[in-house]
């Protein structure tokens, strides 16, 4: 169930800026075959919808402007179109003539392939199915406009259009080549943007001369190893009916190019890392690069990073994980929440080996915590200092609550516009038994009673406010 309700409810959670890098990355190598396929490029449609939305952007702007500088038009009912809620319908307006005007070559071409017209798109008979405006963000006004409901859905549409065209063509082989090679570029150049020059960061070494038990990424940082695979397999859709859902799920989970198999992959050498003295790694011409082994390392850890969002499905791994009693849970991490990570430590200034001081604690949390997020849990870590609070709680599991990401999304834009610098302040984490107050019935106790806190006192979350205003909320 919570990896239904992942797939059904849940966006990609990515910058613009992110999107549009994963389509260079991803998709604009396959122009020549897309202008084949569908009249246009990605790289040309790229260019496209950054005019779009710079431009409603723009009038937007201007619209703010404006509605703060004029009077009050919602009551002046002589001048209906000049409402500020009539103005922002007219701001999501596109128009072909002047997409023509700027990309007079391809406006045509880009038109065809990203409108649709409102009842155009099949029907839906399961929430899991694809929307039509999953790939074509603009909605048909009449033959020459439309509209545009979000700027940043025109990237991701852009995304996944390209990708199905690619994979539903003769080139399919081709494209999942090169998608899995520039997701393990991509964790690589991730890794040394995180650790510098404190790492030595290796790719694609064999545990053998004759090139058997490859590993993507093989990262050195003091006595510390990491072992990375990197999996570019999208989540796949559940069946409708729930035990073909669950078998479909746990089959692409536990297959080698799941999760699973990453684990199975970067977990043999892990275990040698452990138990054995001497470990030789090679090159693809058969050249020894590391030599290391359990004299010389404190830990070793196994990551799986993987290209899309997995969910609980990555985030809680005793929901399928097979594994020995005696290894570590790996870590698996989207690529994109790894730059985000890899942003936090930059803006707080933290040292490399955060990493490990998380991943310490972050591996024995499986089985104790639910999240839907992983950057829920590493701002929960950042804020609090900590993961103690949670795996020495005597309640069986613990929810974390989701907006601890809204730290992160704060620093995203501080980064972004500027402003007061966001601050971490350690302090305690505040429980609430919401299983129990369903129980009952009754709002959950304040938990100035349970600390002791004065209501007109700060929140000891941390978060400056009065207790009243924060967590004394009932």
């Amino acid at each position: 169930m919570p990896a239904l309700l992942h797939y059904v409810g849940s966006d990609v959670i990515a910058t613009a800026d992110q999107i549009q890098a994963r389509i260079q990355a991803y998709v604009a190598p396959f122009d020549l075959d897309l202008v084949s396929i569908c009249g246009v490029s990605a790289t040309d449609s790229l260019r496209v919808c950054r005019w779009i939305s710079d431009n409603l952007q723009a009038a937007i702007d201007l619209d703010q402007i404006l509605t703060a500088s004029t009077h009050d038009y919602s009551i002046d009912s002589a001048r209906p179109n000049d409402r500020p809620e009539n103005r922002a319908a007219r701001n999501c307006v596109v128009y072909l003539k002047d997409i023509r005007a700027a990309f007079p070559k391809i406006a045509d071409a880009y038109w065809s392939a990203y409108t649709i017209a409102r009842g155009a798109g099949p029907p839906l008979s399961f929430p899991t199915e694809s929307t039509v405006f999953d790939e074509k963000p603009l909605i048909l006004r009449d033959s020459t406009s439309a509209w545009c409901p979000s700027a940043n859905a025109l990237f991701w549409s852009l995304l996944s259009a390209c990708e199905r065209r690619l994979i539903e063509s003769n080139i399919k082989t081709r494209f999942l080549r090169h998608r899995d090679q520039t997701l393990e570029r991509e964790a690589f150049d991730l890794f040394r943007r995180f650790f510098k020059e404190k790492a030595r960061i290796y790719s694609g070494l064999f545990e053998t001369p004759t090139q058997q038990f490859e590993h993507d990424v093989v990262i050195i940082v003091g006595d510390r190893c990491l072992i990375v695979e990197a999996k570019a397999s999208e989540p796949v859709e559940p069946f409708r009916d729930p035990e073909r859902a669950f078998t479909r799920l746990r089959d692409a989970f536990r297959s080698e190019k799941g999760i699973q198999g990453a684990f199975k992959q970067a977990n043999r050498l892990v275990r040698r890392l452990r138990t054995e003295e001497k470990v030789e790694l090679f090159d693809e011409r058969g050249n020894v690069v590391v030599r290391t082994g359990a004299k010389e390392l404190r830990a070793a850890y196994a990551v799986c990073i993987t290209r899309d969002d997995h969910g609980p499905l990555a985030i809680n791994l005793d929901l399928l994980l097979e594994k020995e009693p005696a290894d570590t849970y790996p870590w698996v991490i989207n690529s994109l929440d790894l730059a985000t990570i890899c942003d936090c430590r930059e803006y707080w200034s933290r040292p490399p080996e955060m990493l490990f001081e998380y991943l310490d604690e972050r591996l024995l949390l499986h089985g104790k915590a639910f999240a839907v997020d992983e950057l829920d849990i590493m701002a929960f870590w950042l804020w609090h200092g900590s993961l103690r609070s949670i795996l020495n709680a005597s309640e069986d599991i613990i929810a974390v609550n989701p907006h601890y990401s809204d730290l992160i999304d704060k620093m995203y834009l501080a980064r972004l516009r500027g402003g007061p610098r966001v601050e971490l302040r350690s302090a305690a984490p505040v429980p609430e038994d919401e299983r129990g107050s369903m129980a009952s019935g009754e709002d959950p106790p304040h938990a100035a009673k349970r600390l002791g806190s004065s209501r007109n006192k700060p929140c000891p979350c941390g978060s400056g406010k009065k207790f009243k205003n924060c967590h004394g909320v009932a």
